[in-house]
């Protein structure tokens, strides 16, 4: 029987995929996001986001031939710099100071493989801070939500706090574009009965 696997164990990615009831694994990929990001620098930053879903994908799809392997990958893009997740606390309030009083560009890669079929696309939410203070960003940073976050910051956690304005989907701040994801799985849902 085909299986739906999640190439993350993101516990958000996770969770949005139990919402829409859909029987599925997940099995992290072993893929280095910061060496292909360094790799591929000259791609757009949507391109980028497409290119790190697809090779999450095929990393687990690698041992799983005749499963339906989702791979998705989340970056914000300030001032055209792109913010991945941050190394260490002092990297967090470096980039959260990036995005504090502006707005920045929230972009969502997402990649369905079955067999031979791929399908590659993206979601971006434009995301407009607040001006933050030092006090407010330390003390954000000692939470501990920046960790494994894009952009140092999770806006379903204490992070809403810091947003003035939100243009597009809020799913896919969190990292998951739900309704774009339906709308690319549709194809592939009677494959999970065969």
């Amino acid at each position: 029987m085909t299986r739906l696997i999640l190439a993350s164990s993101s516990p958000r990615r996770i969770q949005f995929l139990k919402d829409l009831k859909l029987p599925f694994t997940a099995i992290k990929s072993m893929v280095d996001e910061e060496t292909l990001i360094r790799e591929h620098e000259n791609l757009s930053p949507a391109r980028l986001t497409e290119m790190l879903a697809l090779a999450k994908a095929k990393d687990v799809q690698k041992d799983n031939l005749e499963d339906i392997i989702v791979g998705a990958d989340t970056l914000v893009m300030v001032d055209r710099e792109i913010l991945g997740k941050p190394k260490d606390k002092k990297d967090a309030i470096k980039m959260l100071r990036k995005l504090s009083g502006t707005t920045h560009h929230v972009i969502t890669g997402i990649c369905i493989l079955f067999r031979k079929i791929q399908e590659l696309d993206h979601e971006v939410t434009a995301v407009t801070f607040k001006k933050l203070s030092d006090s407010e960003i330390f003390a954000y940073v000692e939470t501990g939500e920046s960790v494994d976050a894009a952009g140092a910051y999770k806006i379903q956690e204490h992070a809403d706090k810091f947003v003035a304005s939100i243009q597009g989907d809020y799913e896919n701040i969190v990292g998951f574009p739900l309704s774009l994801f339906r709308r690319m799985f549709e194809p592939f849902k009677d494959h999970l009965m065969d």
